[in-house]
């Protein structure tokens, strides 16, 4: 079972002082992430969410992010599942 279907929180970040960029994958599950915090979000939180996005240079920095998106997708599907 995932940790994140039992609640628990993402793990730590390897190599968390590491740019955000130093691994090819991490844009991708940034902009996987943006597009769904985009989706779930009011059109007016779009420049705050761009710009929080923007402002992500390490490692750490996008597990933080994409953790908190990862409890706003939850917190949604909570909400249509009742």
């Amino acid at each position: 079972m995932r940790a994140d279907a039992m609640g628990l929180p993402a793990p730590p970040a390897t190599r968390p002082a590491e740019a955000a960029d130093s691994d090819r994958n991490v844009p991708g599950f940034l902009y996987v992430a943006m597009r769904s915090d985009l989706d779930l979000s009011p059109p007016d939180q779009r420049p705050a969410i761009l710009a929080r996005v923007q402002s992500i240079h390490t490692r750490n920095d996008a597990r933080l992010y994409i953790e908190s998106v990862r409890q706003k997708i939850h917190a949604a599907r909570a909400l249509t599942s009742t």
